[in-house]
């Protein structure tokens, strides 16, 4: 090995391709150039920095591919609040969803995102595209955003009354041509039109309220538009992600679908297995999501999805708001936006309640992840393995510590946390990008800006 050593991690079980072991992991500048056995002879490292990981697990750095800042939002983070959170809790790569005013060109809204990104961003970060209403027969938006490096794209299948619903014609011209430049679609997949039904007429009763919150978006309406939306993706041979899922009927459909051959992949959210609709009475709005929480037994058919490989990947879906956008009365909750932050605790959460509990093993933690969402979206090789000449994005995790989730303790500028008062098992003790410690016990050691933006080329 010619190359100097800057850094060695030694002393920790390392995951990574599926397997667990005991390794040596060495670094030179941003590069892993070693993954080698306990106790060999390194040259050229005399001068390296050592990070002591005994009794810590070593995984990749976090992909966190479903997050949202103030994009022309008015959501809490910025890029600089968002990226932070994120380093704290071993997220070392994101992806936000980057949307712009009514109008304004896809150019302009990720060009200036991506200056913000940049001048801001702790971590490395790409950039999903979220389009507004549809315009029939415009396939300029789409063309600045691959010019752009962004090659997935985000439009719902919900939310008529706030004028961002696609119809099937316009959601079948936009994935032919996603499909055939090679990019990826990322669905919202819940029937827009049954679930304004039920807010009308839950709302017309008094009856649009916490308490029946679940029954005004129906896992049906959740099944129904997953459904609809494969056929659609399946004609037009265009790959489909589908973000946020929440019902195991749904997660099945897709999963069917891709043992067919089709080209779709499933995503879920740490709330969606760790909490139930009963927060939707105790919390009130602050557990106001889309989709919903869910019954008990569906959050237990996702943990077995996940751990059977029908959940391809997990994503925080972190969107926080400012504290009076969530805490209003309950009279004014059909007000009450829709979101809540997550991107910090999400891997303590996956591991705690996933690991830690015999739901899933480390190496389909890893896969859920850091692997899959690498692969999806065109970040692997380099990000999502702890491998030779992958980036050195790290995380060492202290399984045994335990802790308690605190709004006030996390670093999102939301201030509040779903999880308030949960007491849980595993924590990230040291984050590493591209061969910097970014976070070290507690302490934030790089300054914004150390992230950088990940162009992405098309899917082959």
């Amino acid at each position: 090995m010619n190359r100097p050593i800057d850094m060695i991690i030694e002393g920790g079980r390392v995951v990574t391709g599926g397997a667990v072991s005991e390794a040596t992991i060495l670094i030179s500048g941003e590069t892993i150039v070693g993954v080698v056995a306990p106790g060999t002879l390194v040259v050229g490292s005399e001068n390296a920095e050592r990070l002591d990981a005994s009794r810590k697990i070593v995984i990749p750095g976090v992909i966190d591919a479903h997050v949202h800042l103030d994009s022309y939002s008015g959501h809490a983070d910025s890029f600089a609040s968002l990226s932070t959170a994120a380093a704290f809790g071993g997220v070392t790569t994101m992806i936000p969803y980057i949307q712009g005013k009514v109008g304004m060109p896809v150019k302009e809204f990720l060009g200036n995102m991506r200056e913000e990104g940049e001048a801001q961003s702790l971590i490395d970060f790409a950039m999903h595209c979220r389009l507004n209403a549809p315009e029939r027969g415009g396939h300029a938006p789409f063309d600045d955003a691959f010019d752009a490096g962004v090659t997935s794209f985000k439009v719902f299948m919900a939310y008529r009354k706030r004028g961002i619903m696609w119809d099937d014609y316009n959601l079948f011209e936009a994935l032919e041509y996603i499909g055939q430049r090679g990019g990826v679609f990322c669905c919202h997949a819940e029937n827009g039109d049954v679930i304004d039904y039920l807010e009308d007429k839950f709302a017309a009763q008094g009856r649009y309220t916490p308490e029946n919150f679940a029954d005004v978006r129906p896992p049906e309406a959740e099944a129904e538009a997953t459904f609809r939306v494969l056929t659609i993706a399946k004609l037009a041979r265009c790959p489909l992600y589908l973000v946020h899922m929440s019902t195991g009927e749904a997660i099945a459909l897709a999963h069917q679908a891709r043992l067919t051959g089709q080209q779709v992949w499933t995503e879920t959210c740490p709330q969606y297995v760790t909490l139930t609709n009963e927060e939707m009475t105790r919390q009130g709005g602050l557990a106001k999501i889309a989709p919903p929480l869910r019954e008990r037994c569906e959050l237990e058919s996702i943990w077995r999805a996940a751990a059977d490989g029908s959940v391809n990947t997990v994503g925080s879906d972190h969107a926080a708001w400012p504290w009076n956008n969530k805490s209003l009365p309950n009279e004014k909750f059909p007000e009450i936006v829709f979101g809540m932050p997550g991107v910090e605790t999400m891997l303590p959460l996956m591991f705690s309640e996933g690991v830690a509990k015999n739901r899933i093993d480390l190496p389909k933690l890893v896969e859920l992840l850091c692997e899959a969402p690498a692969r999806i979206f065109g970040l692997a090789p380099k990000k999502g393995v702890i491998a030779v000449g992958a980036d050195a994005d790290l995380v060492l995790i202290d399984p045994e510590r335990e802790w308690r989730i605190e709004g006030k303790d996390m670093h999102s500028l939301a201030g509040y946390t779903a999880h308030e008062g949960w007491t849980i098992r595993g924590k990230p003790a040291t984050t590493v990008l591209r061969g910097r410690v970014m976070v070290q016990e507690g302490r934030l050691m790089q300054t914004a800006g150390f992230g950088r933006y990940l162009p992405r080329s098309i899917r082959g």
